[in-house]
């Protein structure tokens, strides 16, 4: 139990620091920068944790515009996203370092991502396509996160208080 824990803190440190990262190389110096890493990684456990206790599988990722629409994090908190197809992605971890933890797709089609050991690459949309299938990812485009039904629309407590 305790080495699980431990993993699990050290998956959630990658990703936050992979977050960043990517939040700070996606922004035009006159966007927001991206502030909220606390608030998205609960906003990420507690959909997790919604699908798992209704019984539904966990998607590869999740949009964050799903991840507001659905009451998890707010919009003001993934703001610095605005007008890019950012996806958080499920199922990654240190031993699969060529993964992908986060993408944002750029209007233009390119894609930034951040990998699982840490870096953060720029893809074209076919090269990001093709790096999706050599790491046996599926594209958030082709594989819509799992949608939630209206009356268990509730985020938990857990989700963060950003709302």
């Amino acid at each position: 139990m305790k080495i699980q824990q431990s993993a699990t803190r050290a998956i959630s440190a990658v990703i936050l620091a992979a977050i960043a990262t990517m939040a700070a190389t996606s922004c035009s110096p006159r966007q927001e920068q991206f502030q909220d890493l606390p608030g998205l990684l609960s906003a990420m456990k507690a959909y997790s944790r919604d699908l798992t206790n209704r019984g539904l599988p966990l998607p590869q990722s999740v949009s964050l515009d799903d991840l507001v629409s659905h009451g998890y994090i707010s919009s003001n908190s993934v703001r610095a996203f605005e007008g890019m197809e950012a996806r958080v992605w499920f199922g990654v971890s240190e031993t699969e370092p060529q993964k992908v933890l986060m993408s944002a797709r750029q209007p233009d089609g390119s894609v930034s991502a951040t990998l699982a050991d840490g870096s953060v690459q720029q893809f074209s949309a076919q090269s990001f396509a093709e790096h999706l299938k050599q790491t046996g990812q599926q594209d958030g485009a082709a594989n819509r996160s799992q949608p939630i039904r209206s009356e268990t629309n509730q985020p938990s407590g857990a989700a963060g208080s950003g709302r």
